[in-house]
């Protein structure tokens, strides 16, 4: 066999115009799923913020509605008026339990989800430049 000198500078040329290629597509595909992710991050934030909203909007109509509707209104023998005054104290505390103790710690905790995921997301972010 002969001493046959291998060229590879044009077999590596290919190459690395392959690999820059392909660089440039996973850097294109990289930015629009950032793209992609930001935009689900809104909607999904847009959702939670309507569902928080909404969800305590409810709670405090339904405690508008209850007072309004279910208020005892006196107008006869004092043990008549002491009887529904005590039954809407006891309604009323129960619905005010109901508020403070479900209502409340969930939008907090949706609240603070919210929020605290924004800060990460900046923390992130900053970090990475």
């Amino acid at each position: 066999m002969p001493d046959t000198e291998l060229d590879l500078t044009e077999a590596f040329a290919a190459s690395q115009r392959q690999v820059s290629a392909s660089a440039s597509k996973v850097e294109t595909a990289l930015q629009q799923a950032a793209a992609e992710n930001s935009r689900r991050v809104g909607r999904d934030r847009s959702w939670i913020a309507t569902t928080i909203i909404v969800t305590y909007g409810l709670a405090v109509l339904g405690v508008i509605v209850f007072i309004i509707l279910s208020a005892p209104g006196c107008s006869g023998a004092d043990e008549t008026c002491t009887a529904a005054s005590v039954s809407w104290e006891r309604q009323a505390a129960l619905l005010h339990d109901l508020v403070v103790t479900a209502v409340l710690p969930i939008v907090t905790l949706m609240l603070g989800f919210y929020f605290g995921t924004e800060n990460v997301r900046g923390n992130a972010g900053a970090g990475s430049q």
